[in-house]
This record gives structure tokens, C-alpha cells and sequence, in this order.
């Protein structure tokens, strides 16, 4: 099988492990290193054109949406590789989820290199496609607005400081801006203007957390999802002035439908597809 990997030398785990991933490879994959994001592109319209049948991404979340959505940029709809997510970065949710377990980058590179034999059953999954005004499609796997914004905002300006990184960094993230949303705090309580289309249900207001997600769980195993459905999406809605937020976070985190209610500010759905109207600023990962 014709493969490729394509490895962040700047994500959390492979700063000192590029050697050994080469020595690993032994050849048998091409391997390129991507130095910065933008030059992901040509890597991706290069091992388009030699038809890599198996493409490997060693990196973090924001490498995998950076991939698929240059995949998509390059217009080549007969080009679906598999794809083989390697744990490289610090949060990893992605790749968490998609192996369906935590691998250590070692034991991932054994994997992939047992997919390289063609050793390892494919799993089809789903990913969300953003399309707006202003920008290209982009493709990732979680699509985040409101206080998730302020929370990766924060994590950049005072966690990554600290020296705290992996999934913990981000952890310690979500209880701060919860913090913040509990105290109403104006940078993590105020709400984003947002009128939503569910499938054929339009939701209007002001959300705290909106998310929409194909990922069966987040980073740190949290499933902030309950909403019923047969839709292949993944979707929380959090109004700004939801109640008894604090005490009811424990809940939303696990998904218990039994204590998030609609009159209470908490909404969730499962869906085929959702519109987003709003000026506001989103991040899509994974």
C-alpha cells in the first residue's frame, strides 16, 4: 500500500521523537515534515498526485483539521485516502476518539505500520464541513462558539505559561471559563447572538456554548451531548442565562439527560445538518 505521514515537529510529543519515528518507518512510508501549517498544503497536493492510499497525520488536533481541510481545498473529490490519526500533539482529542482509545505515540506508529501491511480494518466516520461568506470550506471534527472561544483564549495566554500541556491544559481551561460563566464574568458568561437551524427546528438567543460535534466523546473523556436523534452530528446549546450552572456542570459534561432540561437553558440534538447565523467568532478543531 502506497502510504505517506505527514509529522508537526512543533506538537508536544514529537519535539525529541522525529528520529526514532524515521528509524521506525525504515523507508517504508514517505514521510514529510510539515514545518509550518501553510506549507501543509503542498505536502497534501503532493501525495495527491502519487495517489498515497494511506495517509498518516503525527499531530495535534489543529494538524488534523489543517489536513482535511487542505484535502478539501485541493478539488480532487476522487482522492479519499484512508486516513490514520497518530497521537503528536498535546490535547489529541481526535485521535483519541477515532482509535477509540488512548495510544502513546510509539504503540500508535505500530499501528499505523501494521495499516501499512493493510493489518487493520477500516472505520468509516464522519467529520463537519463549515462553509461560510467569508472563508474556504473547512473540515475538522468539533465546531465550538461562545466561551469555548475564551476558553482557548485563555488557555494560550495563561496555561501553556505555566508549563501545564496535555489534555489537563485544556482541562483546566474548561474550569476556569465554567468559573467565570458561574460568577458572570462578562469574557466567559456573556453569550454570542445566534439564531440556529436543527434539521428542520430553528433555535434563536443568546448562547453561552453552542457545539457541534461527530467526535463520540471530547478531550479528558468528557460527553457534553444527550439530545436524541438519529443525525450523525452531535450538537449542545447552553443559553447564557441557563440556571444553576455550576451545579448542574458535572451533569453537562457527562451528558445526564436526567438534569439538563430546555426550560433550564440546556438544549441538545443529534443532527444531519446545522445552520449558524451570528457575527460571532468560531473555532472548529480536530
Amino acid at each position: 500500500m502506497r502510504a505517506g505521514l505527514i509529522s508537526n515537529p512543533q506538537s508536544a510529543r514529537n519535539r525529541k521523537r522525529l528520529d526514532a519515528i524515521d528509524s521506525q518507518l525504515n523507508g517504508r512510508v514517505t514521510h514529510r515534515i510539515s514545518h509550518d501549517l501553510d506549507d501543509i498544503g503542498s505536502i497534501v497536493r503532493e501525495f495527491a498526485d502519487a495517489d498515497i492510499e494511506l495517509l498518516g497525520i503525527n499531530g495535534g488536533d489543529g494538524t488534523v483539521h489543517r489536513v482535511l481541510t487542505e484535502m478539501a481545498a485541493i478539488g480532487r473529490a476522487d482522492y479519499v485516502p484512508r486516513l490514520a490519526l497518530l497521537p503528536g500533539g498535546s490535547t489529541n482529542m481526535t485521535a483519541r476518539d477515532l482509535n477509540g482509545a488512548a495510544l502513546s505515540l510509539p504503540d500508535a506508529m505500530t499501528a499505523f505500520l501494521r495499516a501499512v501491511d493493510g493489518a487493520t480494518p477500516i472505520t468509516h466516520r464522519r467529520a463537519v464541513r463549515v462553509a461560510s461568506e467569508r472563508r474556504p470550506a473547512q473540515i475538522g471534527f468539533c465546531f465550538g462558539m461562545g466561551a469555548i472561544i475564551r476558553g482557548i483564549e485563555y488557555c494560550h495566554e495563561r496555561i501553556f505559561s505555566l508549563g501545564i500541556r496535555k489534555e489537563w491544559a485544556s482541562g483546566a481551561a474548561l474550569l476556569r471559563a465554567a468559573w467565570g460563566i458561574a460568577r458572570r464574568e462578562p469574557v466567559f458568561a456573556e453569550g454570542v447572538a445566534l439564531s440556529v437551524q436543527w434539521d428542520d427546528e430553528v433555535h434563536v438567543g443568546r448562547s453561552s456554548i453552542f457545539l457541534v460535534s461527530a467526535l463520540d466523546e471530547l478531550f479528558l473523556g468528557i460527553r457534553p451531548f444527550w439530545g436524541e436523534g438519529d443525525g450523525i452530528f452531535a450538537t449542545t446549546w447552553v443559553a447564557e442565562d441557563a440556571a444553576r450552572f455550576l451545579r448542574t456542570l458535572p451533569a453537562l459534561l457527562r451528558g445526564d439527560a436526567s438534569r439538563l432540561h430546555a426550560e433550564q437553558g440546556y438544549l441538545s440534538r443529534r443532527v444531519t445538518n446545522v445552520a449558524v447565523r451570528g457575527g460571532a467568532q468560531y473555532t472548529i478543531d480536530g
